[in-house]
């Protein structure tokens, strides 16, 4: 058996794996540089998506991957953990 390297050829793989890792990214994972001062040597994380004003919390994978992606979904209410 001959083994190889496969890789996919089709461009709306690549294209849904690009958005869903910018969009994700926005949402999931916290950016060093966004960080707020919350109190003298106490930072508080955020995201992309924090510091844009459209989520209040870090998302965690799971919660984005079964989010629905239908246009008459909109984003749910803000929650504090």
């Amino acid at each position: 058996m001959r083994q190889t390297y496969r890789y996919s050829k089709d461009w709306a793989v690549h294209e849904a794996m690009t958005y869903f890792t910018l969009y994700s990214g926005n949402f999931c994972w916290s950016v060093r540089t966004l960080r707020e001062q919350a109190a003298p040597k106490r930072n508080r994380q955020r995201t992309p998506a924090m510091a844009a004003g459209l989520t209040d919390r870090i998302w965690s994978l799971e919660e984005w991957l079964l989010f629905p992606s239908s246009g008459r979904w909109k984003l749910p209410s803000c929650r504090r953990r």
